[in-house]
């Protein structure tokens, strides 16, 4: 199995070569390596997928991909091919690195229960719908923080200084860090949104939280001062 499993890698060699660069060629050697005691099958599976699955993909994501890969097949080899199967859809459903926190989700199953873990990563379970779903709706502040920076400009015509709630000074934390709020300096923004269907909705949701927000601005709340009435 070992010698046919080896030709077969020396047959695509050049191509792959070719197609994914020498880094990604040295990633698919070591990933290799875990498949060949399993079966030469899914030693030419692997092979087909990685050529035609991240033969397209610019060289920073197809590498994050290979390092997913090698995350998964540490835990689980089945369980990374399933992952390469599905790819394409995670990808489009997840880009970025929206797709880490679905696959350590996935880990965390197969480290205690291997069928499940590959249940999870072919995407026939529950768990791994749900968590896509929840994923798929959530919106980040790094992520939406320029949108939300030229919105609130337009509301104010000027500029307003945006953070993250992880980052509220001593005091306002205590408030809990859910919800936007503001020190009169800046506009504290949580650092997730996620509890509509989508990611519109959640993005749309943020948007409307920040508003009171601008409101105190623009109505000189912040300059209000007792002894002045």
């Amino acid at each position: 199995q070992a010698p046919q499993a080896a030709l077969s890698y020396l047959e695509r060699y050049a191509s792959l070569l070719q197609r994914l660069g020498p880094d990604s060629v040295s990633s698919i050697a070591t990933l290799l390596q875990a498949l060949l005691p399993r079966s030469l099958a899914e030693v030419q599976t692997f092979l087909r997928l990685v050529g035609s699955t991240l033969g397209f993909l610019p060289a920073p994501e197809r590498l994050q991909a290979l390092a997913w890969c090698q995350e998964i097949v540490a835990v689980d080899p089945g369980a990374m091919l399933d992952f390469l199967q599905h790819f394409v859809d995670l990808r489009r459903r997840l880009p970025g690195q929206r797709l880490q926190p679905w696959i350590d989700s996935g880990l965390a199953i197969a480290r205690h229960n291997g069928p499940a873990g590959e249940a999870y990563f072919t995407l026939e379970s529950a768990t791994a719908q749900q968590r896509l779903q929840e994923l798929q709706s959530l919106v980040t502040f790094s992520y939406v923080a320029p949108v939300l920076r030229l919105y609130t400009e337009a509301l104010m015509g000027q500029p307003l200084l945006l953070r993250s709630t992880a980052e509220l000074p001593p005091g306002l934390h205590l408030a809990g860090r859910d919800l936007p709020t503001s020190d009169g300096r800046a506009i504290f923004v949580p650092e997730e949104v996620g509890d509509c269907a989508t990611e519109r909705d959640s993005f749309a949701a943020c948007k409307v939280a920040v508003l009171p927000q601008v409101g105190r601005y623009e109505c000189g709340t912040f300059q209000f001062a007792l002894a002045e009435c």
